[in-house]
């Protein structure tokens, strides 16, 4: 996999997105945008879980996606990214190897 190729997923304070990226080009992996309320001047929790082929996404403790996509099977990288016009704040990232 190179920086053409990964999946994202990206929250704001209304909606919740996952994508898939192929040659550079995203592909929101719903059928459309997650909505979700969430107080911007509050602390979130973002979780993504990726085992084989299942990718599930949590905003607090709500599960707000769950499917599944085989385009990228062998594990890799993580990273972090916001929008130019965005001020976020990152704590605790974690990341944990997960058995099938």
């Amino acid at each position: 996999m190179d920086g053409a190729g990964y999946y994202v997923a990206r929250w704001n304070v209304d909606s919740v997105r996952v994508d898939r990226v192929v040659n550079g080009e995203r592909q929101l992996l719903p059928s459309s945008e997650i909505k979700v309320k969430l107080a911007p001047e509050l602390w979130h929790m973002l979780t993504v879980e990726h085992r084989g082929d299942q990718i599930r996404v949590s905003v607090d403790d709500t599960r707000v996606f769950e499917g599944k996509d085989n385009t990228y099977g062998a594990a890799g990288q993580i990273g972090v990214w916001i929008k130019a016009d965005s001020v976020t704040y990152f704590d605790d990232l974690t990341v944990e190897a997960l058995s099938q």
